[in-house]
This record gives C-alpha cells, structure tokens and sequence, in this order.
C-alpha cells in the first residue's frame, strides 16, 4: 500500500478522509460495525503521524528556548519548585541545591532573612519556619534550639548573623564550583534537542500518542478477528488438465477346444482270445536267438 503524501499542515480531517480512501480500497468492510471500527484505524493511524510531526517541533521550539530564555525558565522551575518547600522542606530544600538557578534561589532567600534580622534585631515566626525550611530541617524535628539559635549568654543577632553568613559561603562555592559548569552542559545539550528533562508538553504529547497507539492495536485487533469469523464461499475447484492414461484395449479370447489325449498303444486286443493272448505273450518273453 503507498501513503497517501499530504502535508502536516493540511486539516485532520482532510487527511483522514484520504487515508480512509486508500484503506477502503484494501479491507472493505462486510458490514457497519466492520466499517466503524475501519474509522477507528484510519483516525489514530493519522493522529500517530501527526503525533511524530508535532513532537519534532516541540523539540525545535524548546530547543529555541534554551539557547534564547534558559535562566528564565530554570529559575521559573526553581520558583515553582520553592513553592512546596514548607510541605516537604527535607525533600524540596536538596532539590534546590541540585541546580544552579535553585542555588541562587537559596542564595537569595538567605541574604533576605539576614537584611530583616540586621534591621529589625529579630525574625516573625513565618520568617523562621522559612530558615528552617531553607535548612531542610523537617516539621517533626523543629522543637528546642534551631542551627541558627545561639548558644546561652552569646549575642543572638551576630550569631545568627554568623551562621547566615556561613550558608552563603558554603552555597556560593557549590555554585562556583560545580552547578555553573553543569548548567552551561545542560544548556548546550537543550539547545540541540538533547535536554535529559521531559517537559511537561512533551510529556503530554506522549501520554496522548501512547492513548492512541493503544487504541489502534485494540482496532486493528477487532477488526482482524471480525474478518477471520466471517463466512467466505467455497472455491470452485481447479480443472484438472492432466492427461488422463490410455483405455486400455480388450484382447479378443479365441475359444479353444480341449485337447483329446491320444489313446495309449494297448497291447491287448480285444479279438483275441486269453489262450492265444497268453501264448503270444510268453513268445514276447522268450530270449531270441
């Protein structure tokens, strides 16, 4: 069977029309649930081609986007990412610390609480569930003295202050030292389609090819069974044009008659007399001279 050329900009349901033009030529249906279910293949045949089209060009388009608005995006995914830190801040808060933009993310949160607590000499208590959660320090476990907590008769402010000021260094050189080189990496592989992330439109876009393709093999299925159950006429048989064997002719029988014995010589005859038969046969006995 050729396909049917036809652009991937031409409407759905032009295309499904043709495709269903050329599949009709070769499995016509026997009746209108044999033809239903025919639709049903000619559709997600032509919705799996389009499937393949449409991913090329989302991983054009967000091949676009790394190499034009990478740190925006990134640091949109550390937002968002930052956003459920105070449900599962021992989870989100080692999240952050795996990217560059989440890193800075921190960074950032870090240098916030120390401006509020060098000007107003103390934190709210939302302000101090957000330093906790920035540590990873889970809900269960937040009773008594937090990290940042001074110890007794020390300054609280410069303590924390301190402390503050060692999670800045420690988040600065991580990201100096390693999440700047392996952002860039990442970059440089988006930027020609080979992101190891699936975004969430490409993840889309596969659950609704992976929907498809299972409704295909249920139609195809169906539709292959319907034909084999379906009751086809007997083919006539095939002449035969082999030579058939000679007849053979009848041998004419020619009647015999039965053969007569002939008689055996006997040495009798019956005229003569037992005397005279006696006598010659003691002649024929006798030893000639």
């Amino acid at each position: 069977m050729h396909a049917t050329a036809i652009s991937p900009d031409t409407d759905e349901l032009t295309e499904i029309d043709a495709r269903r033009a050329e599949w009709l030529a070769h499995y016509p249906p026997a009746d209108v649930q044999d033809a239903w279910i025919l639709d049903q293949l000619v559709v997600n045949t032509v919705r799996l081609k389009r499937c393949i089209y449409h991913e090329s060009r989302l991983l054009n388009h967000e091949a676009d986007r790394a190499r034009l608005c990478w740190n925006d995006d990134r640091r949109l995914a550390a937002e968002e990412l930052a956003s459920k830190l105070s449900k599962k801040p021992a989870v989100i808060a080692q999240k952050l610390r795996k990217s560059k933009q989440g890193c800075e993310l921190l960074i950032d949160r870090w240098e916030a609480l120390a401006r509020i607590l060098s000007d107003r000499k103390e934190w709210t208590a939302p302000q101090r569930s957000l330093a906790l959660d920035l540590l990873g320090v889970p809900p269960d476990l937040r009773d008594g003295l937090a990290p940042f907590d001074p110890p007794p008769h020390a300054d609280a402010v410069p303590f924390t202050l301190a402390f503050i000021q060692d999670e800045l260094e420690s988040l600065n050189r991580r990201l100096t030292m390693v999440l700047n080189q392996l952002d860039a990496s990442s970059q440089s592989a988006a930027a020609v389609g080979l992101s190891p992330e699936v975004s969430p439109a490409q993840a889309a876009l596969r659950r609704f090819e992976s929907a498809c393709n299972t409704r295909f093999r249920w139609a195809f299925n169906l539709f292959m069974k319907r034909r084999e159950s379906q009751p086809t006429d007997p083919a006539p048989p095939k002449p035969n044009h082999s030579p058939s064997p000679p007849t053979p002719t009848p041998t004419p029988v020619v009647p015999t008659t039965p053969s007569t014995p002939a008689p055996r010589p006997d040495s009798t005859n019956p005229s003569e007399n037992r005397h005279d038969r006696r006598a010659r046969m003691k002649l024929q006995r006798s030893p000639r001279r």
